[in-house]
């Protein structure tokens, strides 16, 4: 088995356990697109977002649903990887925690 069908499992795995233990207030399971594994709703808005404020980009993310799982403190994960043409290695893993402050 590739090493992307085998990252891709166990991103279904970690939803699937976030999902059971009450930690997924919402979710986004994780696809594989080309040489990605990224979720469902997927954009990568990072071009136009690089350079505004925290707040701004966290609204933007919740906004469009773009995470694996938004936690029940408003918290946002994002798990991406990207792999080589075989599928066999990963060339770029990114995890995101973004977490803002209600007050």
């Amino acid at each position: 088995m590739k090493e992307q069908e085998k990252v891709f499992r166990e991103l279904k795995k970690v939803t699937r356990e976030l999902i059971r233990c009450g930690l997924a207030e919402e979710y986004n399971y994780p696809v594989i697109q080309q040489m990605d594994i990224v979720w469902e709703k997927y954009q990568n808005i990072s071009l136009y977002l690089r350079n505004m404020d925290y707040s701004t980009i966290y609204d933007e993310i919740e906004k469009n649903h773009n995470y694996n799982v938004k936690l029940p403190d408003g918290g946002i994960i994002q798990l991406m990887y990207r792999f080589n043409r075989t599928g066999t290695g990963s060339d770029f893993a990114q995890i995101g925690v973004l977490s803002i402050t209600v007050v």
